[in-house]
């Protein structure tokens, strides 16, 4: 067990009928190593109708529950952080994520000694804790174009991610935030939906001077895709319409001018014949739903690159 003054941490699942993920991830979450009186588990729900807000409210008392009237997708956590007051970290954790009991203590422990970060980041493995320690986030990587990609995806574990390193990103599946950088960056934005929500926060917060560290000594397993109900076409528009948004808020005008050019050369591309990937058809229909978005981006480019000082951050 941690020491007495350990920070208060808020740890927040968001739910769309999750099931039997939901119970297993909170299960998991109540045997971590922290003080009880340190900790609070938020359960957002998205208007999920699979029983599972019953199930919790019927079993698990000590779990507040925000039910949100409308799926309104990764965004709504933000109901869970809108009030920060006496909280120190907050962290996220999808339903199909199980961590271990050192979870917690690793991450807060590498925040504790490093004022400068905003983030810690676990060692993500894929699949159920049954199976062959594989990775599928060690801290995320940005690309000068705006993708974002999970560092080690599908490679066996090993020596390489043993060491604690700083990363560009990090992925929201699994993660320690500190309260007072999202008091001072903000929020997720909404208006994405689901996916690269985490990674526009993370741009955000570097381009204020946050830094975020993968901490190997943390580790949870991920049912990567689980939770999200979403696959095939639908999950890859929102990933490539997200991806160029996500660039245009938050790149340097010359890797902005990239996204959007290799976007437009992929749809072309996807023109011809037996191409893999996602279709032609999708391809326009996300560089369509970005270019409807694109007054938006412009418009909040300014305002979330910003370089408010790090002392307005409050705390």
């Amino acid at each position: 067990m941690t020491s007495p003054g350990s920070p208060f941490v808020r740890l927040v699942v968001l739910n769309w009928n999750s099931g039997d993920l939901l119970a297993r991830c909170l299960d998991s979450l109540a045997g971590l190593d922290w003080p009880p009186d340190r900790l609070e588990t938020v359960v957002v729900d998205n208007a999920s109708t699979d029983g599972s807000v019953v199930d919790l409210q019927r079993h698990r008392p000590e779990v507040r529950l925000l039910c949100n009237d409308r799926n309104t997708g990764f965004g709504a956590n933000n109901l869970a952080m809108a009030d920060l007051d006496g909280v120190d970290l907050v962290g996220l954790v999808n339903p199909d994520v199980v961590v271990d009991g050192g979870w917690l203590a690793a991450l807060a422990a590498v925040m504790g000694a490093d004022a400068g970060l905003g983030a810690a980041c676990p060692r993500i493995l894929l699949g159920d804790g049954t199976g062959p320690r594989m990775i599928q986030n060690a801290g995320s990587e940005l690309s000068a174009d705006g993708n974002s990609r999970d560092r080690g995806y599908l490679e066996p574990d090993g020596e390489r991610y043993d060491t604690p390193v700083d990363v560009d990103a990090w992925c929201g599946a699994a993660v320690l935030l500190r309260a007072d950088y999202l008091r001072h960056v903000g929020l997720f934005e909404e208006r994405l939906f689901l996916y690269y929500e985490d990674t526009d926060l993370s741009w955000r917060g570097s381009n204020r001077g946050w830094r975020y560290r993968y901490v190997p000594d943390a580790e949870c397993w991920h049912l990567h895709g689980a939770s999200t109900g979403l696959t095939g076409d639908l999950a890859r528009y929102y990933q490539a319409r997200n991806r160029l948004l996500v660039a245009t808020r938050n790149a340097p005008v010359r890797d902005v001018l990239r996204a959007w050019l290799r976007a437009v050369g992929g749809t072309v591309a996807a023109l011809r014949p037996r191409r893999m990937g996602l279709s032609a058809t999708g391809r326009l229909r996300a560089v369509g739903g970005a270019l409807r978005q694109l007054p938006w981006a412009i418009t909040t480019r300014r305002s979330v690159r910003a370089p408010i000082p790090r002392d307005a951050r409050g705390g």
